[in-house]
Order: structure tokens, then C-alpha cells, then sequence
């Protein structure tokens, strides 16, 4: 790596840790690691001490993604998976979590949501928060997760799905 391509992507770095403690805010590992990669993205946010979680999607970054939380969100947020997906993948873990809904794309925060949503985003090659990725049983995640997806195509779709 040239000595001008480190120097940039310290410089980015530093930016992105400047914006996310902003307001005394912890610092957000995958938007510091990844949060100005391209999308198409599927993204988990969870709005911190709510109870709720956000699975969404974005052609953005998610940087550009979470900067948008900041006057949108009344709660902190913090990332906690994304995966290169589809708008078709957003509303497939929409349709499988239907019962977890709240509202719109926000639905109830539980460890087995993290712990499904996390072993999902491994298995497709994503990035987790290491707080999600602690959960991943790896002897018995396929089995549950090969369930859990089966399962979830059984399931209705409530009428506030895109």
C-alpha cells in the first residue's frame, strides 16, 4: 500500500470516528471498519435502550445510512450487521421476523433475533458487530437457522410490507 493510500484511509478513519462520537456516542465498529463501502447493502441498526431494532437497505453507505438516524431516531443508534443483499432480502427477513414487528421496517430486539440475524449475515459472507457474533453457536446454527428460514416462508406478511 502506497504511502498516500494509507495516509487517505487513516484520514477516513479518523473522520468516521469523529462523527460517530459525536455527542459522547461509543464508537460503531462496522461503520468505522466499513461504512464507506458501496452498497447494496442489508442493514441491522438498533436503536440503543429502545428495545427495537431496524432491518433496512440502502445502495449507500453506511455511513451515509446512519448519519441519516441522527435527526430521524430520537434514540442512539449503533450498527449491528449489514450484508450485501437486495431490496428481495429485506423483505424476506421482514416477512420472516412479521410477529417481532413494532413498526414499519423497526421490529422487538431480542438475543435469538440477534443470534438468527447474525448467523444469516455470516453465512452470507457479512460483517457483525463482535457483540452479535459471540451469540453464533457454530454447532448448531445451521441446523436452527436452516429451520428458522423454512419457517419463515410460512408466514404471512403484514400490510405495512413494502
Amino acid at each position: 500500500m502506497s504511502d498516500e493510500a494509507y495516509a487517505h484511509g487513516w484520514r477516513a478513519r479518523s473522520l468516521i470516528r469523529s462523527i460517530i462520537r459525536m455527542n459522547g456516542q461509543e464508537l460503531d465498529y462496522l461503520v468505522w471498519k466499513f461504512g464507506e463501502e458501496k452498497g447494496p447493502w442489508v442493514y441491522v441498526v438498533s436503536a440503543v435502550g429502545s428495545g427495537r431494532i431496524k432491518i433496512g437497505f440502502t445502495t449507500g453507505t453506511l455511513l451515509e445510512r446512519m448519519k441519516g438516524f441522527e435527526t430521524g431516531c430520537p434514540f442512539p443508534t449503533k450498527s449491528l450487521a449489514m450484508m450485501r443483499g437486495s431490496r428481495e432480502l429485506e423483505r424476506d427477513l421482514h416477512q420472516a421476523f412479521a410477529k417481532q414487528r413494532k413498526h414499519l421496517e423497526w421490529f422487538e430486539d431480542s438475543e435469538p433475533i440477534r443470534t438468527l440475524l447474525a448467523e444469516l449475515t455470516l453465512k452470507l459472507g457479512g460483517h457483525t458487530d463482535p457483540e452479535m457474533t459471540k451469540l453464533v453457536d457454530p454447532g448448531k446454527s445451521e441446523r436452527d437457522l436452516a429451520t428458522f428460514l423454512r419457517d419463515s416462508r410460512k408466514r404471512t406478511v403484514p400490510g405495512n410490507v413494502r
